[in-house]
């Protein structure tokens, strides 16, 4: 896969952590992009969310 910024060839990262399920992001050494599936971003973002009423 390459990035869709500078068609640079993708590294991939694994993030494994508890009660999160292996989720692959895709990384551009180049530009520094960032990019994952349509189905791997919402537990990612649910597992990093901040509770707005426990700050």
């Amino acid at each position: 896969m390459k990035c869709p910024i500078d068609n640079t060839p993708l590294s991939q990262i694994v993030v494994q952590r508890k009660f999160l399920r292996e989720i692959k992001l895709d990384i551009c050494n180049a530009c520094q992009g960032v990019w994952v599936d349509k189905d791997e971003l919402s537990p990612l973002m649910q597992h990093f969310s901040v509770d707005s009423d426990k700050t």
